[in-house]
């Protein structure tokens, strides 16, 4: 197991599923994790409280990585519990929320996802990017549905995550330069 004693890491989405599967894995290899979410209060201090139990270092923080103001309060907690740099940022929030046809999408729908999956992507990593020194690591959660279009309703989904895999390979050479590994 890679050890990351001393290691800060931020895991959008990390309360619940596969970013509470993250934010463990990542505490146990000794990092300390900032545990990101939205709407899973309880999901959120299960995770921190299973982190703690195991010895690790986290804090839960509620904020809408959809929302500019509140990707900044993120960033403002992570901050302060644990400095000003970050070695490990895992965009994972996002979601399908439903599956919808062509011509059952509207605005509203099509605002929620992509700015979910793809908007949150951009904007988590750009606020917290300055944070990030070389030997860092960014690591976007995409979906096969990027590559084989998703199935039937899935349309914004499978475009929301192929635009996240895109924005991985620009930020991989815009970033790598840096020391920045980005991957997904």
């Amino acid at each position: 197991m890679i050890k990351l004693i001393g290691k800060v890491a931020v895991v959008t989405g990390g309360a619940r599923d596969i970013g509470k599967s993250i934010s463990i894995k990542l505490a146990k290899a000794g990092a300390k994790v900032v545990v990101n979410y939205y709407n899973s209060d309880a999901s959120a201090i299960e995770t921190v409280n299973e982190i703690k139990a195991l010895g690790g270092n986290a804090i839960a923080v509620k904020a809408d990585v959809s929302q500019l103001e509140d990707i900044q309060k993120l960033k403002d907690e992570t901050i302060k519990a644990f400095g000003e740099k970050i070695d490990i940022l895992v965009n994972n929030a996002g979601g399908l929320f439903a599956r919808k046809t062509l011509q059952e999408l509207d605005e509203s729908f099509y605002d929620l996802v992509m700015n979910v999956n793809f908007k949150s992507t951009v904007f988590v990593t750009q606020v917290f990017e300055p944070l990030m020194s070389s030997g860092g690591s960014i690591i976007n959660l995409s979906s096969l549905a990027a590559r084989d279009g998703g199935g039937g309703g899935s349309s914004l989904y499978a475009s929301s995550k192929g635009a996240v895999t895109t924005f991985t390979r620009s930020m991989a050479k815009e970033l790598g330069p840096k020391g920045i590994r980005v991957t997904n």
